[in-house]
């Protein structure tokens, strides 16, 4: 059956570390649970979620851009890296969304928001021209680029201290056999002052940029908090958002 209304969409987001792929994934595996919707997570991994169930979807297309931007992390090229992640936007937003936006899920839902992310990072990787495109060209052109739409953004807010330590502690967790839907490695930007810098970008640009407008943004704090009760927030944001939009 296809659907008729459109989707709920929304992105989970925040610096490396702050754990957008676990709290995503659970807070979505809960609505699922609690509600029967059926939610649709794009991004890296994607996966559907059917009665609180996860199930990867598009695996051979994400692990390939993995697989690319690993490459380039490896190389430590930053234009390399800025056309990987490109790669990345236009993928999700261009084929993978599109692909599913017309089948029968109430909810489309992204770690890393397609049109803030890549806004944020161009600080970081967008070399000397950076300092020429300011935040809300940036802002008007990843809008045109991706084409998409967000009722719902979530910003998990953590302390580059301990997003540094948490991306260490997963990354040995990996290397003694723990598995992961999506394996972990170091990005050259995981260091506590650029990731204190991007933690700035993201405030700024879900204060200031005009494509956001009508878009609910929300912000959880996640530090000194187990997970489980920053899933409780995210899960509780995510019904109040969906439930004003929807108008149920």
């Amino acid at each position: 059956m296809i659907k008729t209304e459109a989707p709920f969409k929304m992105s989970v987001t925040g610096i490396d570390g702050s754990g957008k792929d676990t709290v995503t994934r659970k807070a979505l595996e809960r609505v699922s649970s609690e509600s029967g919707l059926s939610v649709v997570k794009l991004g890296r991994p994607a996966y559907r979620i059917e009665d609180g169930v996860a199930t990867q979807i598009f695996q051979r297309t994400t692990e390939g851009i993995d697989r690319i931007h690993a490459y380039c992390d490896e190389v430590g090229k930053p234009g390399l890296i800025t056309a990987a992640n490109a790669l990345n936007v236009v993928v999700q937003t261009r084929i993978l969304e599109r692909q599913v936006d017309t089948t029968d899920y109430d909810i489309i839902a992204s770690s890393r928001d397609p049109r803030v992310d890549p806004t944020v990072y161009f600080d970081f990787y967008g070399g000397n021209t950076a300092s020429k495109v300011d935040l809300e060209r940036r802002g008007r052109f990843m809008q045109s680029l991706t084409g998409v739409a967000r009722n719902l953004i979530v910003l998990l807010e953590v302390d580059p201290e301990t997003a540094v330590e948490r991306i260490e502690a997963r990354i040995a967790a990996e290397n003694a056999g723990q598995e992961s839907m999506r394996p972990k490695w170091r990005h050259i930007h995981e260091n506590v002052k650029d990731l204190s810098s991007l933690a700035d970008g993201y405030h700024r640009a879900l204060d200031e940029l005009s494509c956001l407008e009508g878009t609910d943004i929300v912000r959880v704090d996640t530090n000194d908090k187990p997970a489980d009760e920053v899933t409780n927030e995210v899960t509780q944001a995510i019904f109040e958002s969906y439930t004003k939009h929807k108008k149920l």
